[in-house]
């Protein structure tokens, strides 16, 4: 059950209250966005209020509410007058505390509204009633003005915002103009100077460039003596290959399974050599071995500096050189005469 005195009470509290955050708003925010080198701005005494909301005209005749408020009075917004300026305006610490204070009394008016209507509503006698309603009346008028005020507030801070958000646009656009001409007339200088720079060397350049010809067309001239030269010696070289394949040596395999020729060309090609197996494309010298114990790529004989070699081309049955097996991958220097065995079959080299 709520006390008719409690809610008196606080409606009078309320009003005072009130009354002194409306006229002590106006004044400091003008003072916080009045210009640094302005005079000090005196704040307006509160003035009694004439009419109230519509709710205290309706309501029954009733004399002047006891709390006394102005309209807030609203501030001009600081102009910026340099970017720092502009960077550094913040709200101060005192439009805070009275933007909150205001936001905590028109919560708390309109708490006091609330209950005086719990309170008019459990009312029994006429008397009581009448008290009430002017009392609701008066809470009423405090909470549109706190209201009016904490907008008026956070309209001013907005404006003033608003205009030094715009200061700081054209300043940085201004300061961007000047940029844009500084780099133009650097641009124009520069340019200038290359002008300059290029008329002075037009002729040595000139002179560079019949020297660097001069010196391009020997190296070329240069460079044909020397790949002609170069051609002639592979050309030299090729034919003596070819000389020394065509005069190269034949040998012949001799043994049980009948004669094998080894042709010199073959042989005087080391890369490649003569091989000796029972492959029909794998091989050059085809073995005819019924037991099949030699592969089709057994061994492989090839000249190295005018002296005949034999290569075991990692073989199943093996190679053997007068009774020694060859390991795999293995090269040896053969001889007129030496006995060589490929898996079972024994032949005699013999130079044909």
């Amino acid at each position: 059950m709520i006390r008719r005195s409690e809610v008196f009470g606080m409606g009078d509290g309320l009003k005072a209250a009130a009354f002194l955050i409306s006229a002590l708003l106006p004044a400091a925010l003008a003072a916080q966005s009045a210009p640094d080198d302005a005079p000090p701005t005196e704040a307006t005494a509160p003035a009694l209020p004439s009419e109230r909301s519509e709710l205290a005209q309706n309501a029954e005749p009733q004399p002047a509410p006891t709390a006394q408020s102005q309209p807030a009075v609203r501030p001009e917004p600081r102009q910026a007058t340099s970017p720092q300026q502009v960077q550094e305006r913040k709200p101060s610490q005192r439009e805070l505390e009275l933007e909150r204070e205001l936001e905590a009394n028109v919560a708390k008016s309109r708490q006091m509204v609330t209950q005086l209507r719990r309170a008019l509503a459990e009312a029994q006698s006429d008397e009581e009633k009448k008290k009430l309603r002017r009392e609701l009346a008066g809470a009423r008028n405090v909470l549109g003005t706190l209201e009016n005020e904490l907008e008026a507030a956070g309209d001013a801070l907005d404006r003033t915002s608003g205009k030094l958000q715009q200061e700081a646009a054209r300043n940085t656009a201004l300061a961007g103009e000047n940029a844009s001409l500084a780099e133009d007339a650097e641009a124009l200088e520069l340019q200038s100077s290359k002008r300059a720079r290029y008329i002075r060397y037009t002729a040595l350049i000139g002179g560079i460039l019949l020297a660097f010809g001069a010196l391009i067309a020997t190296y070329f001239l240069l460079r044909s003596k020397n790949r002609s030269k170069k051609l002639a010696k592979v050309l030299s070289q090729k034919e003596n290959l070819e000389r020394e394949r065509a005069e190269a040596d034949d040998w012949l395999l001799t043994g049980n399974a009948g004669r094998l020729k080894l042709r010199g060309m073959l042989l005087a090609t080391e890369e490649r050599g003569s091989i000796v197996g029972r492959g029909q494309a794998e091989a050059d010298v085809i073995v005819n071995d019924q037991s099949n114990s030699i592969s089709r790529r057994h061994a492989r004989f090839f000249y190295r500096d005018t002296a005949l070699y034999v290569e075991d081309l990692r073989s199943l049955n093996g190679t053997f050189h007068n009774g020694t097996r060859l390991n795999a991958g293995q090269i040896q220097k053969v001889s007129d005469g030496d006995e060589l065995r490929f898996g079972k079959l024994i032949f005699r080299l013999l130079r044909a």
